[in-house]
């Protein structure tokens, strides 16, 4: 298995858990004011780890062409 592969099976992996990740946003949204806050910050930290995962993929493959 190459890592370009690889590289499109984590994809395909952090968009799968992207989309849970919106429907739960979107489920837990209904809640309280200061919940929802919180489920904001929580959800652009994963972002943040998702850019954080890919940009380390990139640099792998960069590596190794």
């Amino acid at each position: 298995m190459n890592y370009e592969q690889i590289n499109f099976i984590l994809l395909i992996i952090i968009t799968v858990l992207e989309f849970a990740a919106i429907g739960w946003l979107i489920y837990e949204m209904r809640k309280s004011h200061d919940e929802r806050d919180e489920i904001l910050r929580l959800e652009q930290r994963q972002i943040k780890m998702e850019e954080t995962v890919l940009e380390k993929l990139d640099e792998l493959i960069k590596k190794n062409n």
